[in-house]
């Protein structure tokens, strides 16, 4: 009795499902039947996506060898199916082996490869066939893009070894890059050599200085960061965590700028830091050393004001290409932004931002920033200058002081005509 339940139960399920039945049975028969068609009547294309549809990853690279295979078919019949059903991996390991037997057919579709793989976000397998094939500034490329991938919230996490590892790997391979230039490559002028992203050596040089600058400015801010200093948390930044490696460049370079030279309580720390960051990567210095002067006089840090102001008029390795001119402008944008607060707690401000600015003209107008008038009138006399002379008279004027304005006219009265 259970043998017959048993083979009636195989006969309604041979009834029921007689097409999973007859693949089960028949399944070299059918497949050879599919092939044998598809060769008569097929093209590559559906050949290759018959192959894909049963998983024949190696059968397809094979057939695509055999057959000479054109570069559209792989990309449509091969590629974009193994990307699309998961196995985009698998693909890679099977070309790194097949690289090695044809090489001469596969080193052709590798860049139409490699740039499906980054459409479709697949960096790994992407970063592999980079490695495998010496591509080594593309492969220092897909770092970068690692990087950002990676994300933060902070410069601490920045400065982590897990947000560091992409880059260092891409200053190495930036570096294999530079060393292939002056080593006898023994693949040079073949096509693999052809289709590998070369860099002249001085572009090299300048990317690696970057990607090491953006390392140690980052540590530089994760160690301000862990110490819990945040000197310019009321000022606007055009973005939250600005890098040399930020998307927006322009503005990331304003922002990183400010937070290099503020985050530190000794001015020096970061004016030398800056300097060095100017050097390799070309700032808005002019922008930079106006804002962060209005912040300090803002914030109330004297002493850092003045260190900052003294540094630039006085060293010039260290002055990011500001002229004295632009020192003593900057030193009277410092004197008109003075707070009541920082005035109160700090009288000798004014005269010690005073000494710093060597232009005449400049003290005069600092001197009428402070409403000094008087004094602004003495040194323009003394100078024998009508046009800050009348600059300190109209400035009584507007302000009411009638005698320091007679004077004025007076003096003026008394110059020679022309």
């Amino acid at each position: 009795l259970p043998k017959i339940i048993e083979i009636t139960k195989s006969a309604d399920q041979l009834l029921k499902e007689p097409e999973l039945q007859l693949r089960r049975f028949c399944q070299f028969d059918l497949e050879s039947e599919c092939q044998y068609y598809l060769h008569r009547y097929g093209t590559y294309l559906s050949r290759l996506n018959f192959l894909m549809r049963h998983k024949r990853l190696e059968s397809a690279l094979a057939f695509c060898v055999e057959h000479s295979v054109s570069i559209e078919p792989i990309v449509e019949g091969l590629v974009n199916p193994a990307i699309q059903s998961g196995n985009a991996e698998v693909l890679v390991l099977l070309l790194e082996r097949a690289l090695d037997q044809q090489p001469d057919f596969w080193q052709p579709c590798l860049p139409r490869i490699c740039g499906c793989l980054d459409r479709a976000g697949l960096f790994q397998p992407l970063y592999q066939l980079q490695c495998r094939t010496g591509d080594h500034v593309r492969a220092a490329m897909t770092c970068v893009h690692e990087f950002h991938l990676r994300g933060a919230t902070s410069y601490a996490q920045l400065a982590a070894a897990s947000r560091k590892e992409p880059l260092e790997r891409a200053i190495g391979h930036l570096r294999q890059a530079m060393k292939s230039l002056t080593q006898q490559d023994p693949a040079a002028g073949g096509p693999e050599a052809a289709r590998i992203l070369r860099l002249p050596e001085k572009e090299l040089r300048s990317l690696i200085r970057c990607l090491q600058l953006h390392l140690d400015v980052v540590a530089y801010l994760g160690k301000a960061a862990i110490a819990d200093r945040k000197p310019i948390s009321s000022l606007r930044l055009a973005s939250p965590l600005p890098t040399l490696l930020s998307r927006n460049r322009a503005e990331a370079l304003v922002d990183l700028g400010l937070l290099v030279l503020l985050s530190s309580p000794v001015i020096a720390d970061g004016l030398s830091l800056l300097t060095r960051l100017h050097s390799d990567v070309p700032l808005p210095a002019d922008r930079i050393a106006d804002l962060s002067v209005r912040y300090l006089a803002k914030d109330c840090r004297a002493d850092a004001l003045c260190e900052l102001l003294a540094c630039w008029a006085s060293e010039p390795r260290l002055s990011l290409g500001l002229s004295r001119d632009q020192v003593d402008s900057l030193a009277v944008t410092a004197m008109r932004k003075l707070t009541p607060e920082l005035q109160q707690t700090n009288p000798s401000i004014s005269e010690d931002l005073l000494k710093l600015i060597s232009s005449v003209a400049k003290r005069v107008e600092a001197l009428i920033v402070t409403g000094k008038l008087k004094k602004a009138y003495l040194l323009a006399v003394s100078c024998n200058n009508l046009e800050l002379v009348t600059q300190v008279r109209d400035e009584a004027a507007r302000r009411g002081q009638a005698p320091l304005r007679d004077m004025a006219d007076k003096w003026i009265a008394s110059r020679p005509p022309g």
